[in-house]
């Protein structure tokens, strides 16, 4: 299942970042009578790794141009205008490498504190592990629920499985850990290059197409 390091820095974006971006903003188009929310099209673009420099398209810093113009609440617009500058700046990037480091934390510790400081831009917010496995739970369970299945159709049990390696830094998810062990039990776990491991299989892979 093709769920992994960037769905969970998503879900991050998605519950804590983005809102210090603007993602709540309400508007209202001249002689129109609906208050209007940010479009899915555009939150979509927001809330992903591979996606957010999109917003940088024409078409796209046309509707946040419009959007910012016809907000409804000065706070939520000045937050959208540090969206509008992080695209600008081509930031995107940089904010996802600071919610990853941060995820990375809050495998082993209980709250950390995320900063993003750039002209233009001040997020100070606190992210806690809690609410993190809250939010990314139905990640968790789509991980876990593909890997019964599998067993499943492998026609295995887990007790005919002797080693479980943990690879990749989601192995190092508590929440994924511990669905695990449940599982398989603590002793038949083993973890193996977890940040390293999926770089050094590509550039295997690689070698080998080349």
């Amino acid at each position: 299942i093709s769920l992994a390091g960037d769905a969970f820095d998503s879900s991050i974006m998605e519950h804590d970042i983005s809102p210090h971006l603007g993602s709540h903003i309400t508007f209202k188009l001249p002689m129109g009578r609906n208050i209007m929310s940010m479009p899915k099209h555009l939150l979509h673009k927001l809330y992903s790794p591979a996606h957010i420099a999109f917003l940088g398209r024409h078409e796209c810093k046309e509707i946040l141009d419009l959007i910012s113009r016809f907000s409804i609440d000065n706070e939520q617009e000045a937050k959208l205008s540090q969206l509008i500058t992080l695209v600008e700046e081509h930031q995107g990037y940089y904010l996802f490498a600071k919610i990853e480091e941060e995820k990375r934390i809050l495998s082993s510790k209980a709250e950390t504190e995320f900063q993003f400081i750039f002209p233009g831009i001040y997020i100070r917010q606190v992210l806690n592990q809690k609410k993190y496995e809250k939010n990314s739970k139905g990640l968790v369970e789509k991980i876990v629920t593909t890997l019964d299945e599998t067993l499943r159709q492998a026609g295995l049990n887990y007790n005919d499985i002797e080693i479980v390696c943990l690879t990749g830094g989601t192995a190092k998810i508590p929440a994924i850990q511990e669905a695990l062990t449940i599982r398989f039990g603590k002793e038949k776990m083993s973890e193996f290059k977890n940040f390293h491991s999926i770089i050094n299989g590509l550039g295997y892979f690689a070698q080998k197409t080349l």
